[in-house]
This record gives C-alpha cells, sequence and structure tokens, in this order.
C-alpha cells in the first residue's frame, strides 16, 4: 500500500494472509526439523532392509554415531557430503561395523571391494535385486534343465540294464 507522508512516499508492506494451509505447512516444516534425525534413521534402515542388508542399530546407536563423527551438518547425496558406509563393505550396518565417510570415498570403496572380491554372489539378495534376476532365473533355468537330462539319461542306463 503506498501513501504520501509529507513530501516523501513511503511504502508499507500488508502482512501476507494467514490462511490454514500456511499454518499446516509451517507445522508440517517444525515436525520434519524436529524429527529429522528420526526420519534420516528409519529412511535408512528401510534401504538398507530394501537391499537385503542386516540392520543392527538401534536409533539411539546410530545417533550417536553421527554425533561422535561431527559431521551430521554435512551430511547429504553430493559427493563431497558424508554417509554412513560398512568397513570393506561387507557385514551388518552395526556401530562397530561402520564409519562416517564421503560419499566419493564410499563409492572407490566399494569399487575396489567388488573388483577385488572372491565372494561367491549370494543368489538369495541377487534374486531380489532387478539387476541380477533376469541372470539368476537364467541360471536357475539352465539347472533345472541339466538336472532333468541326467535324471532322464539316469532312467534310460536302468532301463537298458534291467532285464
Amino acid at each position: 500500500m503506498t501513501h504520501f507522508n509529507g513530501t516523501c512516499m513511503t511504502t508499507t508492506r500488508i502482512p501476507e494472509r494467514i490462511t490454514i494451509r500456511t499454518v499446516q505447512a509451517e507445522r508440517c516444516h517444525l515436525y520434519y526439523l524436529k524429527n529429522k534425525p528420526r526420519m534420516s534413521y528409519e529412511g535408512q534402515r528401510r534401504l538398507a532392509l530394501k537391499r537385503g542388508k542386516v540392520w543392527e542399530y538401534t536409533f539411539l546407536d546410530w545417533w550417536l554415531k553421527w554425533q561422535l563423527s561431527g559431521r551430521w551438518e554435512q551430511r547429504g547425496k553430493r559427493s563431497q557430503d558424508y554417509c554412513m558406509a560398512r568397513i570393506n563393505d561387507t557385514g551388518p550396518y552395526s556401530f562397530m561395523n561402520t564409519k562416517i565417510i564421503t560419499n566419493e570415498e564410499n563409492i572407490k570403496e566399494r569399487k575396489y571391494h567388488k573388483r577385488n572380491s572372491l565372494a561367491p554372489i549370494n543368489y538369495v539378495n541377487a534374486a531380489k535385486c532387478r539387476r541380477y534376476r533376469a541372470r539368476y532365473y537364467e541360471k536357475e533355468l539352465l539347472r533345472k534343465r541339466e538336472y532333468g537330462r541326467r535324471k532322464r539319461a539316469e532312467a534310460r542306463a536302468a532301463a537298458l540294464t534291467s532285464p
């Protein structure tokens, strides 16, 4: 709103209209800020379980790990941000088996361990992953076919040897 005050013109700002929607948005934002650690914990836990990893953290242990590292504010998805990673990318997510490192370091470690790993693929977990599903079922199909061929060959041999 503009009005004249003697010789100069001043502008006063009309306060924003308060609606139910703005109050709800503010309430949601405050809830998120208050519960961000809890929501982050639940999100990380859910993703680990979805990938078939064992999760042994309680919320308090998880929160303590982040607080001791002093990196909670630098957490994120960019390469220079910090994340919680398992040591050697093996074992469960637990207090003794995790460390706080940058995403870039985590990717380098994962590539290194994947390249130098001699461990066989765990097909139970691989079957859950989309990219391994086709290979898993193809191997299963080949195994079943081979099993069927062996059984038929044994049946033929038994038929030939029996009087």
